[in-house]
């Protein structure tokens, strides 16, 4: 391993600590209330590590979606097409990475990254169904599904002793694919 690549995976050491800093803040307080100098001192580095990678809190929390968007493509393996058995595998998938991070995808709902949250369900349904021209206001039909299934993750989440991601998926499938018709989303 070369200098460049110790000083690349250093800074992603860096930005994650930043990041689980932000997290076991907002455990103690508001996300309003959390000022850099907190987030610094939490993750224990440099405020110039800080400002190399970030410009606002926000940003943290924007690095954190990006990392969640990164980590679940990884784990999303195989055909990217809208049939109902791939649609199922990954959503597994991408129900046992919530589960894995729940306290931090609640944490960031309720202090106001909800829509954040929505926006990687309504680009997770893009990836696996396909957008909708924008001409076309067949479109909106993306947007009800994954509003829909977005609001059933949060609550699904917020339970004690959430369904195993596999009844989940399959509690999602059921939903999809009985308004297929109404979606014109599946392939078949």
């Amino acid at each position: 391993m070369n200098e460049k690549d110790k000083r690349y995976l250093e800074n992603i050491r860096v930005k994650h600590s930043l990041q689980d800093a932000v997290f076991s803040l907002m455990e103690k307080k508001k996300f309003s209330e959390i000022r850099i100098s907190d987030i610094i001192k939490e993750a224990g580095v440099a405020k110039v590590s800080y400002y190399r990678n970030f410009n606002s809190i926000e940003d943290v929390i924007q690095s954190f979606f990006d990392r969640m968007n990164d980590e679940l493509a990884e784990l999303m393996t195989g055909p990217k097409n809208n049939k109902p058995e791939n649609i199922r595998k990954n959503l597994i998938t991408k129900y046992n990475y919530f589960l894995s991070n729940r306290k931090k995808i609640l944490l960031l709902c309720e202090n106001g990254f909800y829509e954040k949250f929505l926006e990687n369900v309504d680009n997770f349904f893009i990836n696996e169904l396909g957008d909708m021209p924008q001409s076309s206001i067949e479109r909106y039909n993306l947007y009800l599904l994954s509003g829909a299934v977005c609001h059933c993750e949060i609550e699904w989440l917020k339970n004690d002793k959430p369904e195993s991601p596999e009844a989940f998926a399959d509690f999602n499938m059921r939903f999809i694919e009985t308004n297929s018709k109404l979606f014109n989303l599946l392939g078949t």
